[in-house]
């Protein structure tokens, strides 16, 4: 310090060398302050800055500088550097992107150089590879002094072929229709077209039937009127041959004008083919008419225990209007008219117009349909009985062999017997007449059962095929045939099939008036 004031002393002197060289006063200085390099009175002694050490040195501890140096003393030699260790190339794994760059670690070297305070800087270590056992959570392994080389890694093991995920498929949807669909309790159920159309077609033919008793009764009271406007006596025996004409007449006109008019104006087109078969059958049909035959004057049992039951009961039926004359002539019109025009007519009614009507819906209920409304339309009672089951058994006869003559000679065997039976007393005599009338009842109805027995027996196949052809057959529509108890409710719910039965209800009143 003393060299450094001489020579401060010296380069004043030079500059200005009229002044004195006594020393001058130098002026107050803030404590510790140093002008040129000097230092300031009461100053702390000065200390060099210690040299950094090298990158990759190990590192002293926080707060030790190392002993105080004298100025111009040379300081300690730093050790030499220590040789990194083979650059280990880093180990290959699946890195998920950061959103945000990782925060600085603490101790981070700028310029070479670590941190003040900073903690001592241990290298993260290298990331297992895939499929490798992991460690223990916290473990990061022995602390490496800086320039060591690492442990070597273990090879990293072939992980075997991805296992695709596992795939459930979706529950199944329910198909819906567009648009809201109400729950079920309240949903509006839709109706049957075949029910409704069968209870229509029902009532529809249920009217011809009122329709042609209707016309009867008008007709009867127009002649009746007329012939005692003339003065005859239609109830004198001499008048029978009147009465007979009178009635095959009246019988074309009711029961066939309805059933023509509802195939000519029906509101569409009557196909007639389907209504009026006429299928060969063979000689197999005469077993069919007898056995037919048999089964219908089976009927006439259940219909004698209805008449004897309203006899007790006070009620009397009146007398019929066959056998009323004692002439060949009269009979012979009977036969003409009950035995002849008469089954025609009602066959081409009944199972050509009604029950073909009623067929499209299930040959069942077309069978009992029409079996009940051709039994109300002859309004007697025991007449109502006999006819329903003899009409079951034509027209199910009709349903099987696809002929209608074969219910069309059932019909005229049956009406012959009973208008001989009428005219048993003429016939054979007051002494005879029972003997006739059991042998025209018992002889047909044995003689027909056997033939049924027999076709049962001996032709099954052919009644098969023939049941399996005809009584079978789907419908024109493509509806599937109505089961039994559809059958009985929409039977039940024709209202104007319950209106025939009131019918025969009121005429049954009348029989105890």
């Amino acid at each position: 310090m003393n060299q450094e004031n001489q020579e401060i002393q010296a380069a004043n002197a030079a500059q200005a060398p009229g002044q004195s060289m006594s020393p001058q006063p130098e002026p107050a200085a803030a404590p510790g302050t140093a002008y040129y390099g000097g230092p300031a009175a009461d100053a702390a002694p000065f200390i060099p800055a210690q040299a950094q050490p090298p990158a990759g040195s190990p590192e002293q501890a926080p707060g030790y500088c190392g002993p105080y140096q004298p100025q111009g003393a040379p300081g300690p030699v730093p050790p030499p550097a220590q040789p990194w260790g083979p650059a280990q190339p880093p180990y290959p794994y699946a890195s998920v992107p950061q959103a945000t760059p990782q925060a600085v670690a603490p101790g981070t070297v700028y310029y070479g150089g670590p941190a003040a305070n900073a903690a001592p800087f241990i290298p993260a270590q290298a990331q297992p590879p895939a499929g490798s056992p992991a460690q223990a959570p916290g473990y990061c392994g022995p602390y490496q002094p800086q320039g060591t080389p690492g442990p070597v890694p273990p090879p990293a093991q072939p992980s075997g072929p991805a296992q695709p995920p596992y795939s459930y498929a979706p529950p199944p949807v329910p198909s819906q229709a567009c648009g809201y669909a109400p729950p079920p309790s309240y949903a509006v159920k839709s109706k049957d077209p075949r029910k409704t159309n069968a209870v229509r077609d029902l009532n529809t033919m249920s009217v011809l039937v009122a329709v042609m008793t209707m016309l009867s009764l008008l007709i009867q009271s127009v002649v009746v009127y007329a012939c005692m406007s003339a003065g005859l006596d239609l109830s004198a025996p001499s008048q029978g041959l009147a009465l007979a004409v009178m009635t095959v007449a009246m019988s074309p006109l009711c029961t066939a004008s309805p059933c023509l008019g509802y195939m000519l104006f029906g509101g569409r087109r009557r196909d007639w083919n389907y209504h009026l078969r006429f299928q060969k059958v063979g000689p197999f049909s005469l077993v069919l008419v007898l056995g037919g035959l048999g089964l219908c004057l089976l009927a006439n049992f259940p219909a004698a225990g209805v008449d004897a039951l309203l006899e007790s009961l006070g009620a009397s039926e009146p007398a019929s209007g066959l056998g009323q004359g004692k002439s060949w002539s009269q009979l012979a019109v009977e036969l003409l008219g009950v035995a002849v025009l008469v089954p025609l007519v009602e066959e081409f009614a009944f199972r050509g117009v009604i029950f073909s009507g009623l067929r499209r819906f299930g040959t069942g209920f077309a069978v009992v349909g029409s079996a009940l409304i051709f039994g109300f339309a002859h309004l007697s009672p025991s007449s109502v009985v006999f006819a329903t089951l003899a009409g079951a058994v034509m027209v199910w006869l009709y349903a099987v062999t696809g002929n209608l003559w074969v219910s069309v000679a059932i019909h005229m065997l049956n009406n012959a017997l009973a208008v001989l039976g009428e005219y048993a007393g003429f016939l054979a005599g007051p002494d005879n007449m029972a003997l006739l009338e059991n042998i025209l009842l018992f002889g047909p109805m044995a003689l027909g059962l056997l033939a049924a027995l027999l076709g049962v027996t001996l032709w099954r196949k052919r009644l098969k095929s023939l049941f399996s052809r005809n009584f079978r057959e789907q419908s024109p529509l493509g509806w599937p045939s109505l089961k039994l108890g559809e059958s009985a409710r929409c039977l039940a719910r024709s209202l104007v099939l319950w209106g025939l039965l009131f019918i025969v209800i009121l005429y049954t009143l009348c029989l105890f008036l």
